[in-house]
């Protein structure tokens, strides 16, 4: 799945599609990802004009959700965190709200 800023490219066997949020690439396999759409009304006491705070709740609830399941994980409260790869593939960076387990990231926003 190509992320909305990105430019085509030739099929290899892997069908393409473009989503309209996010920057980089996210391999989507049938039972391998969970993939879950967010809707939240502005008049929502959740809703933040600033998209960075934004995402602060929705990773906390992750978090909490993993560590129910006995997982240590933490939320990424800071400005995008890029590698050479992050505008090619979505989990190559961390950005605010993002779920991390040992430093990997697991839950992108």
């Amino acid at each position: 799945m190509l992320g909305s800023t990105q430019p085509a490219v030739a099929e290899h066997d892997v069908p393409v599609v473009r989503r309209r949020t996010g920057g980089g690439a996210v391999l989507v396999r049938p039972r391998e990802l969970l993939w879950v759409d967010v809707l939240l009304p502005a008049g929502d006491p959740l809703w933040e004009d600033d998209v960075g705070r934004s995402f602060h709740w929705l990773g906390q609830a992750w978090v909490d959700a993993l560590g129910a399941l006995g997982v240590n994980a933490s939320w990424h409260d800071g400005p995008m965190v890029c590698t050479p790869w992050c505008r090619q593939i979505c989990f190559a960076g961390i950005g605010s709200g993002e779920v991390t387990v040992e430093g990997r990231k697991v839950v992108g926003l």
